[in-house]
């Protein structure tokens, strides 16, 4: 089952971020059936505010990189305000964003040299 990320991200001066969030699984998740492969999406941050579903990545420990983009004018223009990685834990209840523990497990043994095109 997903777990829900609550996305809550200010600026310097405590305002809403104007930005995004992008988040990419380093390598593949295995989630019963299903296999989830590397890849990155965006989010945007409206109010500062966002809220991400992600397959719960503790248990495979694979982790996610999440990066917060804010928006510099003029838009469409981004900057990296900060990135970190995290495991997902299997969680029924929403977690923060800031509460997920940084983690240094990235799990990189897929060769993707050895798919064929």
């Amino acid at each position: 089952m997903p777990t829900t990320i609550l996305v809550n991200e200010k600026d310097s001066l405590g305002q809403p971020l104007d930005g995004f969030v992008r988040v990419t699984l380093l390598d593949v998740l295995s989630s019963g059936q299903t296999n989830y492969i590397p890849v990155a999406g965006e989010v945007v941050l409206v109010s500062g505010q966002t809220t991400l579903v992600l397959e719960p990545s503790g248990s495979e420990r694979v982790s996610y990189l999440f990066e917060i983009f804010d928006y510099v004018p003029p838009v469409p223009n981004s900057r990296l305000v900060y990135s970190f990685t995290a495991q997902v834990p299997d969680s029924i209840t929403p977690i923060a964003l800031n509460d997920l523990k940084p983690s240094s497990i990235h799990r990189y043994n897929f060769d993707y040299r050895d798919w064929e095109t």
